[in-house]
């Protein structure tokens, strides 16, 4: 069920929807929250950081509950950015938000709990990047404003 797309994949859309120049442009292997966000703030995106209670003690579904309260509801096609994409090249997973639930117990099946480490999560239909940081950090990455176009 985990529909694996590549990280460069995910750094494109990144690249396309903040308009990076050749400097700047993420590439997958650097998908890190702080490449990310330092490449949001580069791009005048908003950026705000928040701490965010450890996952150590945590359910995978108790995170995402939060993430949800904090950053907003979780609509339509996801990209989901975790530890075990960068292993072996597994790559991203895309999913639909209403799959998220089941797709946090695949993931930690096949792999290990999705909040164990970094992650990447970018809403396709509002262009929202939220990410959780290996040191107990809640990353929000505001959409562009897309309102002059």
């Amino acid at each position: 069920m985990l529909n694996r797309i590549p990280l460069s994949q995910v750094a494109d859309i990144l690249n396309d929807w903040w308009q990076l120049g050749s400097s700047a442009r993420l590439s997958g292997p650097r998908l890190t929250p702080d490449v990310v966000a330092d490449s949001a703030r580069e791009a005048a995106i908003q950026v705000e950081v928040e701490p965010i209670a450890s996952w150590e003690h945590r359910t995978d579904l108790d995170l995402l509950h939060e993430l949800s309260e904090r950053a907003g509801p979780f609509a339509g096609d996801l990209i989901l950015v975790t530890e075990a994409s960068f292993d072996r090249g597994l790559g991203a997973f895309r999913l639909d938000a209403s799959e998220f639930p089941a797709t946090l117990l695949e993931h930690q099946t096949q792999f290990e709990p999705v909040f164990n480490g970094d992650v990447l999560l970018l809403t396709l239909e509002d262009r929202r990047v939220v990410c959780v940081h290996h040191e107990n950090y809640l990353i929000k990455i505001a959409p562009a404003d897309t309102s002059a176009e």
